[in-house]
């Protein structure tokens, strides 16, 4: 029996006939989108490729601040043992001096002390998990709330705090929320000194709750922006250098994120906030 030949594809169908009946504008417009298509492609794996970095560098830095916060955490427990022991035995020795030069040798062991105390609950605030209870929160209310924190801070000082009273109401943790605040606006009347300036100021912009507290101070340092939220980093003589590091911390909770710069007058701080 014979076999049928193999139908071949007509040349002018499936060879360069069809190639030479396409006009060349066609074949320019094809090549164009192809072109077009490509350079979206590369564009949008380098948007990719920027974003899984940026996402490993954050988990990076979380994990690190992680084993940070555990170790701080240890460390602080086993030395608030001993300071209690050393706290309730100049207290039990103060009551049975009687000269004045031992008391005041007893008074500057008591500051430190205290001090110990102060850097303990910074690093147990830093290493403690953060739980919120958000509420409805009234940028007013909060905004007299941080005036009346600030008075001891700016007694005996020529610092003018400006604060505005704009009726702003948005979602927070009030508690955590005027911690990370008065981290802040501590920074600010140490950056301003003796004289000078403090504005505290809320607004509403592109879906965001902005709480800037901007100064009169010498501004942020060159280069050390980027570290400004690690913990136990500070520019300041005296610190433990966990204060923006726990405001940080308070303010990624909410989903936000903090903002530093300079301005003509000294620095700037924004804690951005979902509206």
């Amino acid at each position: 029996m014979e076999r049928e030949p193999v139908k071949r594809p007509d040349s002018s169908i499936a060879g360069g006939d069809l190639a030479r009946e396409t006009p060349p504008e066609e074949l320019i417009k094809a090549f164009d989108a192809f072109s077009k298509t490509s350079a979206e492609l590369i564009e949008y794996y380098a948007v990719l490729e920027r974003r899984i970095a940026e996402l490993t560098e954050q988990l990076e830095r979380s994990r690190r601040l992680a084993a940070i916060g555990e170790m701080a955490a240890t460390l602080a427990h086993e030395i608030r043992n001993p300071l209690a022991g050393i706290s309730l035995s100049v207290s039990m020795l103060e009551k049975k001096v009687r000269d004045p030069g031992a008391r005041e040798l007893i008074e500057n062991i008591r500051a430190g002390v205290n001090r110990m105390e102060s850097i303990i609950g910074d690093i147990l605030n830093f290493a403690q998990d953060i739980s919120l209870n958000k509420v409805q929160v009234s940028w007013r209310n909060l905004s007299r709330r941080m005036q009346k924190f600030l008075v001891p801070a700016l007694e005996g000082k020529d610092i003018t705090l400006s604060v505005s009273d704009e009726e702003v109401r948005f979602s927070a943790d009030p508690d955590y929320l005027e911690r990370a605040l008065l981290n802040v606006l501590d920074n600010a009347v140490d950056a301003v000194g003796d004289k000078g300036q403090i504005w505290l100021s809320c607004e509403v912009r592109g879906g965001r709750v902005g709480i800037s507290v901007r100064d009169t101070g010498p501004g942020f340092p060159e280069g050390v922006m980027g570290r400004l939220c690690e913990p136990f980093f500070t520019t300041k003589t005296k610190g433990t250098g966990l204060g923006l590091a726990i405001t940080s911390r308070i303010v990624e909770a909410h989903g936000g994120e903090v903002e530093f710069g300079n301005w003509e007058k000294g620095a700037e701080v924004v804690i951005w906030l979902p509206y």
